[in-house]
């Protein structure tokens, strides 16, 4: 019997300026997410955060305090995401504008708070999770 796929770990930004989120969106299917990316082998979830940023925006972040954790499943992926509080002071600003990205497959935007709940930004539960953002941790799983 062949081993399931394994469970990959990612790590995301939460940036907010001026009441707005950075969001990030690729560009050819149109998947609206928080900036981050894979934690790779041996490094922490804060480095990992770092990297990204350095590699998907070409700034720092300073990844803060740990917001919480959200599992999911979509075909056959199975992800744990860890989301943290992040200040970056060369993007915050700039905000609104979109600061621009190091990567041509993915733009950013700066997202309005208000506008949470009803914006395409997945995981979903983000939606309500994250605004206002949370006192303790969260503990949460996508369908």
């Amino acid at each position: 019997m062949p081993l399931p796929p394994p469970i990959e770990i990612v790590v995301r930004g939460v940036c907010i300026s001026n009441a707005r989120l950075l969001v990030c969106r690729n560009v050819a299917r149109g998947n609206v997410y928080l900036p981050g990316g894979h934690v790779e082998w041996g490094e922490t979830s804060p480095a990992a955060l770092s990297r990204e940023w350095r590699e998907e925006l070409g700034c720092d972040c300073t990844p803060g305090r740990f917001l919480g954790i959200l599992e999911q499943r979509y075909g056959d992926t199975c992800e744990l995401g860890l989301y943290f509080l992040c200040t970056s002071p060369t993007l915050e600003a700039t905000a609104p504008t979109p600061p621009p990205s190091s990567e041509p497959h993915i733009a950013f935007d700066w997202l309005p708070l208000a506008d949470l709940p009803t914006s395409p930004l997945l995981p979903a539960p983000l939606r309500t999770l994250l605004h206002p953002l949370p006192s303790i941790p969260f503990h949460a799983t996508a369908p």
